[in-house]
């Protein structure tokens, strides 16, 4: 008999300020690393949430337009493939020195993002307690 695909009842999410957010999706050249000052022990898929605080030096410095950025949604998927201590090296661009840095893959957008308030740290998103059209996405996302 063949293993059954588990379907999650809840999602990790990451609150990430504008517009590395949005770079996290950016088709080239995109923020493959996220840094933080603490490390996680989460593998597996990631809610990227687009926070409400936006940083303006960063838009004009990677030519975007903070007012057209989307702030307070969820935004898309990514995979969280390892996440790689100070002291190692990480070859990503993105990489700032004495952070931990979580190695994102797989990203993929959704068509739509989705209204949801944004927490500190990683938190869950429960995906049946929405009106199913959100766990649907967010399930048909990381089966594509």
């Amino acid at each position: 008999m063949p293993a059954r695909k588990h379907k999650p009842h809840v999602l990790k999410c990451l609150s990430v300020r504008q517009p590395w957010a949005s770079l996290i999706f950016r088709p080239l050249g995109r923020k493959d690393v996220e840094n933080r000052s603490w490390r996680t022990n989460h593998r597996g898929p990631l809610l990227i949430h687009a926070s409400r605080t936006v940083d303006r030096d960063a838009c004009r410095e990677y030519g975007l337009d903070p007012a057209t950025l989307p702030r307070g949604v969820i935004l898309g998927v990514v995979t969280v493939a390892d996440c790689k201590p100070p002291e190692e090296p990480c070859r990503s661009k993105w990489a700032e020195s004495g952070s931990y840095h979580w190695l994102l893959t797989d990203p993929h957008l959704f068509h739509q993002p989705v209204q949801y308030t944004g927490r500190v740290s990683l938190f869950n998103v429960p995906l049946d307690s929405r009106d199913g059209a959100f766990g649907h996405k967010v399930l048909a996302s990381l089966d594509a």
